[in-house]
């Protein structure tokens, strides 16, 4: 009997896992459909997605961020989203 309870419940361990995973699927379908390829001139004066920024504080490194939409968003490889919060002084 507890053999069968721990396969019961490594069965719905495994459903609930696929079950998450056939979910992410369709979302990501959902945002490849819409997807649009963003193609411009480069403008220094404005800053948007595919824009390459650099900042430095007075007393601190250059540091170069890499705007994405927010599904892309990667802070820890320089990539930071269009609608990311700025601490601006």
């Amino acid at each position: 009997m507890e053999g069968e309870l721990l396969e019961n419940a490594e069965l719905e361990d495994a459903r609930n896992e696929q079950s998450f995973v056939e979910g992410r699927i369709l979302t990501l379908e959902t945002m490849l459909s819409s997807a649009v390829i963003i193609e411009g001139e480069v403008s220094h004066e404005r800053v948007g997605i595919g824009s390459h920024v650099t900042v430095k504080e007075e007393d601190g490194p250059e540091e170069t961020y890499f705007i994405v939409g927010s599904a892309e968003a990667d802070p820890a490889t320089g990539s930071i989203s269009n609608v990311s919060p700025l601490d601006v002084l």
